[in-house]
């Protein structure tokens, strides 16, 4: 039998309350300690209504989901503890001489289990419920969750939750109703029922508490010890831990928490265990618990037959798991996880062997959860891969050849693997000689790969292949092989070539066997101008190129067929600008900007001719020519631009008519005209 989580609900408790389980006719519900609880119903539905009343930091406080209220506050005085009574929240206070409540004063007072019981010439109890009832002083009282039994001399009485009160004839404390009849324990430790055919069951010497009743009898606690009553005669089960809310039983089961929670068929038979259990109620065939993460817990059992299944899949092996086992998935380490899938309301997981080494494998499957541990034993049989190599050669160049596909090799090992690997895991072959590798990711199971490795080798001793298998995260297995070298003549065919680079001109003469290449390289200078000055904005003509000229220095590269150069190409701008000019009387002035004081201007006016290296050019005024012309020379580069004079003789144009029309002005004044 395994247990099956068929629901799982996650609750939020205050802290630092006690709580416990109990069962009303067909349901189980949470209760606490606190002043006052919300109804918690935990099966069969899940049912949470009202709000939490805490005594907490001196302060009486209401808890409705993430609202907080604080009801009262206390100061000064602090009370020794707060009840709840008849929808009034009232303190107890700690007297000189016991204690007082709602201005009474008792001689003792004690909590459990939500009951609040005050004494002094009588009993005052007020039960989770907020009902307060009171009784005649009795000689023994004794608290359970559930309903606190009061002794008196000749009889004794319950009085429950709800503050109902039943009678009982035996003056002992009550434990139970059972199919002998009403249980109790005296005073001095005997347990009695009110049975004829067994009066006197057995003695404890402190208090007996009891958990149910099976097929198999009447359970008890005496001292932590579980015995169970059965035909006039004990037998012990076994022990206990104090928390007697963690222990039940009922026909079905039989449940006992000590370090684990051990679940016993109706004949006393193990069936599983639990873990990290805080308190439990059975209810007919379920169990139902909170476990110590405040996760409630709604467990069945199932004989497990079919929930895990493992059955071998092509080449790999398949796992089934039924989603009625809930929880994490853990693989021993004698099995590789390939892939993991749900199909059909099952988690279909595939495994292999860690090694494939043709063994015979058994591991443990483990379901894991807070509560329970579930294992099965699956059995594997492990496959043996093979790898072989054919046609193995290592072709080696005497005389400084070269491999051709390798430049800095001069040897090349090939040849043809042969595999068979059966495995759904990424696998990769990696071949190695010396300090060189080639890996290959394989995608079939089996077939074969072509492969090549250049090196490098010196001498003519034989070189170990080393071929490794990768399965997964790790290598498989290591083959070694060993091989001959195969030396390669300097012989084939001849080519010569020659090519420019730049100032070199060079000379190659190759032989060509097969994969290898014997090469003879000369060089010899070969000087040209690598500078080409010209004016900014002009084409220049580069080895047949066109490339035009940009402001300062730009690098290009001219390749051929079989040349290859480089230029630098400085482009220069007219170093003589026009900045202004103006007519002096009958003079001509032209002023220049120039970027260089070793500049010699040429200047053409008409047909005066003047050359000057300052910055000023000066004619004699010919309106009849419009246009003056420049001739600059820098470095064996020629620049030629010309100056409109347009816009000057319209300025001039335009000062001699209005200093006209004022001279006009001026003798009109006069009379003169």
């Amino acid at each position: 039998m395994i247990p099956i989580v068929e629901q799982a609900i996650s609750l939020t408790l205050p802290s630092d309350i006690n709580v416990w389980m109990s069962r009303h006719e067909d349901k189980i519900v949470l209760y606490s300690d606190a002043i006052k609880s919300p109804y918690i119903e935990l099966y069969p539905t899940f049912i949470e209504k009202g709000d939490w009343i805490l005594w907490k930091d001196n302060k009486v406080v209401r808890l409705d989901g993430n609202r907080r209220e604080i009801i009262k506050e206390y100061d000064s005085k602090l009370p020794l503890d707060i009840v709840y009574r008849n929808e009034e929240i009232l303190p107890v206070y700690k007297g000189l001489r016991g204690t007082v409540f709602n201005g009474e004063k008792y001689t003792s007072y004690f909590s459990k289990y939500g009951f609040k019981v005050f004494i002094n010439d009588i009993i005052k109890i007020i039960t989770p419920e907020g009902k307060e009832v009171e009784l005649d002083k009795p000689i023994y009282y004794r608290i359970f969750n559930d309903y606190v039994s009061v002794v008196y001399s000749d009889f004794s009485m319950t009085l429950a939750r709800d503050g109902s009160i039943k009678k009982y004839k035996k003056p002992a404390v009550f434990l139970a109703s059972t199919s002998i009849g009403d249980i109790y324990q005296t005073l001095n430790g005997r347990i009695i029922s009110d049975s004829l055919d067994y009066d006197l069951l057995g003695v404890c010497s402190s208090d007996a508490n009891f958990l149910g009743e099976s097929y198999s009898g009447i359970f008890i606690s005496c001292e932590g010890k579980v015995k169970y009553f059965y035909k006039g005669g004990w037998s012990y089960l076994g022990q206990i831990s104090s928390n007697l809310q963690s222990s039940d039983v009922n026909k079905y089961f039989v449940v006992l928490t000590n370090d684990l929670t051990n679940v016993y068929s109706y004949d006393l038979k193990k069936i599983y265990s639990l873990k990290n259990i805080r308190i439990l109620k059975l209810i007919e065939d379920k169990i139902v618990a909170l476990s110590r993460t405040y996760k409630v817990y709604i467990i069945s059992s199932h004989d497990g037959e079919g929930l895990i299944t493992a059955q071998k899949d092509t080449i790999s092996y398949k796992v089934e798991i039924s989603d009625v086992i809930k929880g994490e998935v853990i693989l021993g380490q004698k099995v590789v996880e390939t892939s993991r899938n749900y199909e059909n309301n099952k988690l279909v997981i595939h495994v292999e062997p860690y090694l494939m080494d043709g063994s015979r494998i058994e591991e443990i499957v483990k379901v894991v959860n807070e509560i329970y541990e579930y294992e099965y034993p699956i059995q594997l049989q492990s496959e043996k891969l093979k790898l072989s190599i054919k046609d193995l050669k290592l072709n080696v160049a005497l005389h400084n050849g070269k491999y051709a596909k390798d430049e800095s090799s001069n040897a090349v090992l090939r040849g043809t693997l042969v595999y068979d690997i059966p495995t759904n895991l990424r696998k990769m072959v990696s071949i190695k000689v010396r300090n060189k590798e080639v890996s290959y990711e394989l995608t079939e199971l089996r077939g074969e790969i072509n492969f090549e490795l250049p090196l490098y080798k010196i001498d003519d001793s034989e070189e170990v292949v080393q071929v490794r298998i990768h399965r997964g995260s790790k290598v498989e297995e290591v083959y070694e092989f060993t091989v001959k070298p195969n030396f390669i003549e300097k012989k084939g065919i001849r080519t010569v070539s020659t090519y420019i680079e730049d100032s070199k001109k060079i000379r190659i003469e190759k032989i060509v066997n097969g994969d290898f290449i014997w090469e003879k390289r000369e060089e010899h200078p070969d000087f040209y101008n690598v500078l080409v000055i010209g004016k900014t904005g002009e084409f220049v003509n580069i080895e047949g190129n066109t490339v035009q000229v940009t402001k300062g220095r730009k690098e290009i590269e001219i390749k051929k067929s079989n040349i290859k150069r480089k230029y630098v190409i400085y482009g220069i701008e007219n170093p003589v600008k026009v900045e202004s000019a103006e007519i002096a009387g009958e003079t001509l002035c032209i002023y220049l900007r120039k970027n260089s004081n070793n500049v010699v201007v040429v200047g053409m006016y008409g047909t005066q001719i003047t050359v000057t290296d300052s910055e000023k050019l000066t004619f004699k005024l010919e309106p009849t020519y419009d246009t003056v012309s420049l001739l600059v020379n820098l470095g064996g580069i020629q620049w030629n631009e010309e100056y409109k004079l347009l816009d000057l003789f319209k300025k001039v144009l335009f000062k001699v008519v209005k200093e006209s029309l004022m001279l006009k002005e001026e003798i009109e004044t006069f009379g003169v005209l």
